[in-house]
């Protein structure tokens, strides 16, 4: 009890801290990247790039207001990018105890750096889909040394921290794109994906192919994407089905 107190104490300097800094930000925006990295707003040449201010004080807040209420633990935690947070998670999961912690324009990095406040909401399982956004910046002059196996051994370590704090992890594919215009290659994301998926297998973690109904041919279909990269409410509608049956299986088997 002592430490989640003391985890709470400093979770709630830090954004006490943050909400000064943003404020500064958007008055002057020329804070050195380097405080910003010490803060966890950013990390990495990356991230500078990927995550607009307001979106990471609004999920810090939402954490706050978790911890404020309570709530000891959640059974499922969405964890990923922008693709993550569009999904309405307690909605469409009713009857299960779960928690958005998507970010827009999050990446690996960003995942890594923000793993201490996974293990605060003492999640059974992660459900995590990330890694779209690394591929648009590898495939930029952003930084030249981001490559497909850079964002691979990121992944390893969030699936290897994470299952050494004793949470289920659940891997699911990098969601394939409708076309080249959205800045990202098709042929990295099958690459990343054969990667975690062959990980995966030798982990013993289950991989949820979430392409499988959503880009069946390899393509993020129409009918389920209103950009190109992000889905819709059909597209929605198929991944939480295809949740719900991992789930209901895991139930038949217990």
């Amino acid at each position: 009890m002592r430490q989640r107190n003391f985890w709470i104490t400093l979770l709630a300097g830090t954004n006490i801290i943050t909400m000064v800094l943003l404020g500064y930000v958007s008055i002057h925006d020329k804070i050195p990247q380097r405080f910003l990295n010490k803060l966890g707003i950013t990390n990495y040449q990356i991230q500078v790039y990927r995550t607009q201010h307001k979106d990471y004080l609004y999920y810090k807040l939402q954490i706050l207001h978790s911890l404020h209420i309570n709530k000891k633990s959640y059974e499922i935690i969405m964890l990923g990018d922008s693709i993550t947070d569009g999904g309405e998670w307690e909605q469409l999961l009713k009857g299960y105890n779960v928690a958005n912690y998507g970010i827009p324009g999050d990446t690996t990095d960003g995942i890594l750096c923000r793993l201490q406040e996974i293990y605060m909401a003492n999640p059974q399982k992660v459900f995590i889909m990330v890694g779209t956004n690394d591929i648009y910046f590898s495939g930029s002059n952003i930084n030249d040394s981001y490559t497909i196996m850079t964002i691979f051994n990121n992944y390893q370590e969030i699936v290897n921290s994470l299952s050494e704090d004793g949470i289920e992890v659940i891997v699911q594919s990098t969601l394939n794109v409708l076309d080249e215009n959205t800045g990202r290659n098709n042929n990295d994301i099958n690459t990343l994906n054969n990667l975690l998926h062959k990980f995966c297998m030798e982990k013993n973690i289950t991989f949820l192919d979430v392409n499988s109904v959503l880009a069946k041919d390899g393509v993020l279909q129409k009918q389920f994407t209103r950009d190109g990269v992000h889905i819709n409410e059909k597209g929605y509608e198929k991944w939480k089905t295809l949740i719900i049956k991992e789930l209901e299986n895991r139930k038949n088997d217990t």
